[in-house]
């Protein structure tokens, strides 16, 4: 079957027309998501833990206060009894 000049004017535009609302569909996800801080808070938080995990053993997400409990820092105390 062989497309007369007219029906290939009007695949194309069809074509266009899907390509626009395609990407103006996409746009507007990701505008959402990027304002909810939705990859941030998917890949973000966890990759935190896990590296203060690993760092100093403690799964907290927040750097500056995981730091302070790695067990390097506690102040450790030893006494001496006279003998």
């Amino acid at each position: 079957m062989k497309l007369r000049k007219n029906e290939k004017g009007q695949a194309i535009l069809e074509y266009i027309i899907l390509m626009t609302v395609i990407l103006s569909v996409w746009m507007g996800i990701s505008k959402v998501l990027k304002s909810k801080e939705f990859f941030q808070t998917v890949f973000g938080t966890p990759w935190g833990r896990l590296s203060n995990t690993i760092e100093f053993g403690v799964p907290i997400a927040d750097r500056t206060k995981a730091g302070p409990m790695h067990p390097s820092s506690f102040s450790r105390h030893s006494s001496k009894l006279a003998e």
